[in-house]
């Protein structure tokens, strides 16, 4: 009996890691305990089931302990619980992206189970992570970096949120869609970042970077087809409490120089996921070819409500965004040493203070179309009129350029003909039997809901005692067409999916 459940621990957990056999599994059928140890995870897979940006590769992910537990009657309500001692993994940037599969067939997701979602999937989904560390190292041509984690926890939660006692709780079913969705969270007390130059002599200076956030989570709503248990969308929500940040000249000019030699590579990868953009539309059911819904946008005047919708719509996933949530941000600014001060203070130091900072990221959406199904999007002023008459003036543009690129194509077949009156040319392409493609859009939303900055003090200077230098004044009421946030920055990025030459191709606006 004990033989049969390791072969099928080791046919499951085969999936995940490398030259695991049943030796190094330790069981006890009746209790419904078991223990693993030094496990070596399969990079590729791993790097799959994060869905890593292409410019970072996993090079080695190594466990020390696993301890299972597994209530063999309530697996339908009971998640089996894993404790894990130390996860190590190392990282390293790439120069040049990494190749991605064209489509969803092609990559290697031999752990997903590509049929119908079932028993196994519904137990998969609701397994109970607990988590002593997790350090991760990342080595890059400039500077090499740890980020280390505490205490982590993954565990379904309800659509409220609340940790659920029964696992048909953390489920809610789309019949509309033939969907599922899920929520987990993933939460841990302390982190710990630290960065250094890789080579001391290429700078003037060097003074490693380290950064400390207390208590963090993260939220995720995942949308399942049921008919083949792929992913449709995700939306990821970070939330980081009372983060500190200590800074000195030097230290600073380190993290330009970072952010610097990572710009280009990410800049890089983003092009190759743009070029992808299409095919995750098609998977969100947005058919870039038979939309026929018109891509116009309505004049709004301030923030819209949300519409009223019933669980589980309510909770429902439209499309894949990300969302970052620090409240709040404590930065010092400090001197270097005494001969080189920013201020004639000896020992003195800056101290600038956000409150409710967010970031939140739409990678891809129908370019024009309505924002009012975006989570946590706030339409601001009267942005939607302008954009639409930059759309106008850009299909007015698209059109003239189509119609000079089609009429150079006919002008040299047309002589081709004369010349050589007993052959036969091949006739151009008609416009409307060209490729089409539709304008997409990524838009970024960074959005500060009060910021103060106090004046130069030392060491002596009581908290109590500090005077802000530079703050918002609150009795000003704000228009009533701008949104809440002192801040509010909004980019937003207008591609085509397909790498193509423009004009040859029929836009869809």
């Amino acid at each position: 009996m004990a033989s049969l459940i390791k072969n099928q621990i080791l046919k499951h957990l085969s999936k995940f890691t490398k030259n695991l056999s049943t030796d190094k599994i330790s069981l006890s059928t009746l209790k419904g305990e078991g223990e693993l140890s030094n496990l070596e995870l399969d990079e590729h897979v791993l790097t799959e089931l994060l869905d890593l940006p292409t410019w970072l590769n996993i090079k080695k992910a190594t466990c020390n302990h696993v301890g299972i537990k597994i209530q063999w009657t309530k697996l339908k309500s009971q998640p089996i619980v894993l404790c894990l001692d130390e996860i190590i993994v190392e990282m390293e940037t790439c120069e040049t992206p990494r190749e991605q599969p064209k489509t969803e067939n092609d990559s290697n997701s031999s752990y997903r189970n590509h049929g119908k979602y079932g028993f196994i999937d519904r137990v998969i989904d609701g397994i109970f992570v607990r988590i002593n560390s997790v350090l991760v190292k990342l080595v890059s041509k400039t500077f090499q970096a740890s980020v280390e984690l505490s205490r982590l926890t993954v565990q379904s939660m309800t659509p409220r949120w609340k940790p659920s006692e029964n696992l048909r709780d953390s489920r809610a079913k789309d019949t509309e869609n033939d969907a599922i969705l899920l929520f987990k969270e993933i939460e841990w007390q302390n982190t710990r970042i630290h960065a250094s130059s890789v080579d001391i002599g290429t700078t003037d200076f060097s003074s490693p970077l380290r950064l400390i956030a207390n208590q963090a989570k993260i939220r995720i709503t995942m949308k399942k087809k049921i008919a083949d248990s792929s992913i449709i969308a995700t939306r990821l929500q970070l939330y980081l409490d009372d983060l500190l940040w200590v800074l000195t000249k030097t230290q600073l000019k380190e993290a330009i120089l970072y952010a610097n030699s990572l710009s280009k590579i990410i800049e890089n990868s983003s092009a190759q996921s743009k070029q992808r953009a299409a095919e995750k539309l098609q998977v969100l059911k947005i058919l870039l070819a038979e939309d026929k819904s018109p891509q116009t946008l309505s004049p709004s005047h301030g923030p819209q409500p949300p519409p009223a919708r019933s669980p589980p719509l309510y909770y429902d996933v439209k499309s894949t965004s990300y969302h970052v949530f620090i409240n709040p941000i404590n930065l010092h600014l400090c001197d270097d040493s005494n001969k080189d001060r920013l201020w004639n203070i000896e020992g003195g130091s800056m101290q600038i203070t956000v409150y409710k900072f967010c970031m939140d990221f739409y990678p891809f959406h129908p370019a024009g179309s309505e924002r009012d199904q975006w989570h946590n999007y706030e339409t601001v002023g009267t942005r939607n009129s302008w954009v639409q008459g930059l759309f106008a003036e850009f299909k007015k543009d698209a059109v003239n350029i189509k119609s000079m690129a089609v009429s150079a194509q006919v002008t040299p077949l047309a002589n081709q003909r004369q010349t050589k009156p007993g052959s036969t040319a091949r006739q151009p392409q008609s416009p409307a039997k060209s490729k089409q493609t539709k304008l997409l859009e990524s838009c970024c939303v960074v959005k500060v809901k009060d910021i103060a900055v106090y004046m130069v003090s030392t060491s002596s200077t009581k908290q109590s005692t500090l005077h802000k230098f530079l703050a918002a004044d609150k009795q000003v009421p704000l228009p009533s067409d701008t949104c809440t946030s002192l801040i509010h920055l909004q980019y937003t990025d207008y591609f085509f999916p397909e790498e193509m030459q423009y004009p040859g191709m029929i836009f869809i606006i």
